[in-house]
């Protein structure tokens, strides 16, 4: 009897998580057919049917896993904050502070600098600027927030001193990587390793070893 239970509880975790696995998946599938609806047509453009004809889903399917276009920007924004958050806890710790930034830096510039990417998240910030609850779900300010709670743990901890107040060093870094990706897009003579170079200056003014 015992073998019995202990068989139900490993075949209920089994099916409940085969299910979670196929929910992500399906999840997963819709959300890269909404990337590239948002990237063909824009955000204002593109509607629940393309999305699901895109994913080669029914309408009514889509539907049972996100209600509308903005619970999929709420997810997208949501899986990228989270991706920051994961790189910057590299920073926790660290003692070469401004090597694992530059590295982190390296990865975001090469990964905004691709058009489609910038495209979408300007596409989402433009439609934002006229839906207050879309500008809520983008959580512009997320990502400098963990920064500077990150920068003044490591002033704490004596493991880097700033040229200016952390919020400030937060709000710069952010600014300029975001800024530089884009300079690499407009100006094809402008490449990721200059970006990179230039970033490392810029960081050698603000944290001080």
């Amino acid at each position: 009897m015992q073998d019995c239970c202990h068989f139900i509880q490993w075949t209920q975790v089994f099916y409940g998580e085969a299910m979670k696995s196929s929910v992500e998946a399906q999840q997963h599938r819709i959300l890269s057919a909404a990337k590239l609806c948002f990237q063909k047509r824009g955000l204002a453009h593109t509607t629940m049917r393309d999305i699901a004809a895109e994913a080669d889903m029914s309408l009514g399917n889509i539907y049972r896993y996100f209600k509308n276009k903005k619970a999929l920007i709420q997810v997208f924004t949501a899986v990228d904050a989270q991706a920051l958050a994961d790189a910057f806890v590299l920073l926790d710790s660290t003692e070469d502070f401004k090597g694992v930034l530059r590295a982190i830096a390296k990865e975001l510039i090469r990964s905004m600098s691709g058009k489609s990417e910038l495209l979408i998240y300007i596409d989402m910030l433009s439609e934002a600027l006229r839906d207050s609850e879309l500008l809520s779900l983008l959580n512009i300010d997320g990502d400098e927030e963990i920064l500077v709670r990150i920068l003044e743990k490591a002033v704490k901890e004596h493991r880097i001193k700033l040229a200016l107040p952390a919020s400030i060093v937060a709000l710069g870094v952010i600014a300029f990587i975001e800024n530089i990706a884009l300079k690499c897009i407009i100006n094809s003579r402008f490449s990721e390793q200059m970006a990179n170079r230039q970033f490392k200056k810029y960081l050698d003014v603000l944290i001080i070893d």
